[in-house]
């Protein structure tokens, strides 16, 4: 199993600065490497991200920037999908050292497998996020 983590958690965040639940949940099933929560330049709840998150845990990317540089597959020049963020994560990681990453959205409350039983579907709750992290790390190596 993995002894250092060669990877970290980014958040996808936008308009939700009062309401991440994704942080606490993490905390809640056991994950203990790096996170970020990631915000755009231009989300108007920028300041209380600042105020919430410090410098080692909030990463704020120009999206028009970044919007340069992605095909969203349609002729819009809209800026409000998570393409950009997405897209601005898998660098961002390559930059922070990471060779692999997890990308979650800001309103995960729990973490579950999912497995059949006759003909319902069960869920159990997974006991350690930490170790399922690890073993689909190492499993990709």
């Amino acid at each position: 199993m993995s002894e250092e983590k060669d990877y970290a958690v980014f958040i996808l965040s936008h308009g939700r600065a009062k309401d991440i639940k994704t942080v606490k949940t993490l905390c809640n099933f056991g994950y203990t490497g790096k996170w970020f929560v990631v915000i755009d330049d231009m989300d108007k709840q920028r300041k209380l991200y600042e105020k919430k998150f410090d410098k080692d845990h909030l990463i704020i990317f120009n999206k028009k920037e970044v919007a340069k540089e992605t095909d969203t597959g349609d002729c819009s020049d809209e800026l409000n999908v998570g393409v950009f963020a997405r897209n601005f994560i898998i660098d961002e990681a390559k930059r922070r050292g990471y060779k692999y990453h997890v990308q979650l959205d800001d309103d995960f409350t729990g973490f579950t497998f999912r497995y059949d039983v006759g003909n319902k579907i069960a869920s159990k709750r997974c006991g350690n996020i930490d170790a399922l992290f690890n073993y689909v790390i190492d499993y990709l190596k």
